[in-house]
């Protein structure tokens, strides 16, 4: 979808949303694209005026008609996110810049969607208000992804702080190793790679276990 093709659609009337299906995106591409296509009226109440149906199956409503407009409360934007949100909207509408967010929408079975917005104030005549065009992705499944990364990493970090033994990384090509530190793998600080100098009894069983060639 470009930016640059919405921006010169044209609002003849209220009922823009199969002005806008004609226009520019063919008969059925709006229906059927996994990307969300919204418009937003910025007045002194933000009112959702259009959403395609990927919203709808982002949470689990597929086949059920949108109420609009509607409000953002009513679009099942979190609560938490909301304030963030509509900052995010006003000041694009106010500076015509492409605009980004990261908002949770509200399904239908109690989750939560995570969901990321690109949005920019588009040219729209007969109406007294900004029309704001936002395309947006469901990235859930990255979200959770990054969730379990997380604790998963915390699980580690309790594991060595508590362990009494040490781990090696070992760097194959450039012969070099260093101790592992957490706060090194998780770019808390930096760390320094060392040449191994190891003990004559442990040197071979090192160059053995980390598949070096001997006589380095």
């Amino acid at each position: 979808l470009s930016f640059r093709a919405i921006s010169n659609f044209t609002v003849q009337d209220t009922n823009f949303t199969e002005e806008l299906k004609t226009q520019y995106t063919g008969k059925n591409l709006l229906e059927t694209i996994e990307e969300g296509v919204g418009l937003i009226e910025l007045g002194e109440t933000i009112r959702v005026r259009y959403l395609n149906p990927a919203y709808s199956r982002w949470r689990g409503m597929e086949g059920l008609k949108e109420e609009l407009p509607c409000t953002l409360q009513e679009m099942g934007i979190h609560p938490d996110d909301l304030a963030s949100y509509e900052h995010m909207l006003r000041e694009g509408g106010q500076s015509g810049r492409l605009m980004g967010h990261i908002h949770r929408i509200a399904a239908k079975d109690g989750s939560w969607r995570w969901i990321r917005v690109r949005a920019m104030r588009i040219t729209c005549q007969d109406w007294s208000n900004p029309i704001v065009l936002e395309l947006s992705t469901d990235i859930t499944e990255i979200r959770e992804k990054e969730v379990r990364l997380r604790e998963a990493e915390e699980r580690l970090k309790v594991v060595m702080e508590q362990s009494s033994y040490d781990l090696w990384e070992v760097d194959v090509v450039k012969k070099l190793l260093r101790k592992y530190d957490y706060k090194v793998a998780f770019g808390e600080q930096p760390g320094e790679w060392k040449l191994y100098h190891a003990e004559p009894g442990d040197r071979e069983l090192w160059l053995e276990f980390t598949g070096l060639p001997h006589g380095i």
